[in-house]
């Protein structure tokens, strides 16, 4: 009588994350993680180039600082105006800090190191999230 209670529950356990799975129940966050180094992100191939870093709503993005002294900001499409009213800001990071940012909503986000703005420049593209069908 035990064991054929546990195999049902077992087998209710099972189809209940199968119906889960279908019915896309079980979207989850994810985090992204994006290199700082000396006058870059991403990598150094992208010194004085723009990392482009594509994500979807309800993601976040982690800077992780490997060297030297760097700040993740904000900026409006022209990098000009950092940060926007709103725009994120990890202040200064030193070697071995890390910022993230989790972004809610679509849209393409711009961002610079305010120490080093011509050289250390990226973009995120927050993609909608997929809607259940």
């Amino acid at each position: 009588m035990r064991r054929t209670l546990l195999v049902l529950l077992v087998a209710l356990s099972v189809a209940s994350t199968a119906a889960l799975a279908v019915l896309g129940g079980t979207s989850r966050a994810e985090t992204v993680n994006v290199e700082v180094g000396n006058l870059y992100f991403c990598n150094s191939s992208f010194q004085e180039g723009i990392c482009q870093t594509t994500v979807t709503a309800g993601d976040t993005v982690t800077w992780q600082n490997v060297a030297g002294f760097h700040t993740v900001t904000e900026c409006d499409d022209a990098f000009s105006d950092c940060p926007p009213s709103g725009g994120f800001d990890s202040g200064p990071l030193t070697t071995g800090n890390s910022f993230s940012h989790t972004f809610t909503s679509p849209g393409v986000f711009e961002y610079f190191c305010s120490f080093h703005p011509p050289d250390m420049r990226g973009r995120v593209t927050v993609q909608a999230a997929p809607t259940p069908s």
